[in-house]
């Protein structure tokens, strides 16, 4: 009985531990290739929407399509204190 027992507790192990290396690698295939394309303007990442990442929001950076930056989508802060 504890030969059957001993078996059960490793089955039962290697299962666990496939199934969590499977959802693993299943999360790190659900964010979909690397698409990068080459551009000189802006408009050309637009065309098309194809950056998985961050869709029509794609910018020129350096001759490739990219995410722009957090800090560049934020230009609509003011540098100016509220009244009190």
């Amino acid at each position: 009985m504890d030969s059957s027992r001993h078996s059960v507790v490793i089955v039962a192990f290697l299962l666990a531990f496939s199934i969590m290396a499977s959802d693993i690698c299943i999360k790190s295939e659900a964010r979909g290739p690397i698409y990068k394309s080459h551009c000189d303007k802006d408009f050309e990442c637009r065309v098309g929407c194809h950056n998985i990442m961050c869709g029509c929001r794609a910018v020129c950076i350096d001759h490739v399509c990219q995410c722009p930056h957090p800090s560049s989508t934020n230009n609509n802060i003011l540098g100016v204190a509220p009244p009190n």
